[in-house]
């Protein structure tokens, strides 16, 4: 994750990166995801897949987060999250 004056850019590999603008960033604080997206992501990572998603409705999305990781978890003002390796 980089950050410049006027945005957050979350790269993932392989993917177009993610810009995000500061001035619809709501908060930024630093926790661990939700477990049963842990459990999931454990299932995964111990085959050495990294994970980067959303869900269906596009509200909460995953970069590269590990099970027992504190990683930042970005609040837009719209309601939509976003769960960065840190």
């Amino acid at each position: 994750m980089k950050e410049t004056e006027n945005e957050i850019i979350i790269e993932v590999p392989n993917l177009p990166p993610i810009k995000i603008n500061k001035k619809n960033i709501e908060r930024i604080e630093s926790t661990t995801p939700p477990d049963d997206v842990c459990k999931l992501i454990m299932n995964l990572y111990e085959k050495g897949v990294i994970v980067a998603g959303t869900t269906i409705d596009g509200k909460v999305s995953y970069y590269n987060i590990k099970p027992g990781e504190k990683c930042v978890k970005i609040t837009l003002k719209d309601g939509r999250v976003f769960y960065v390796s840190s």
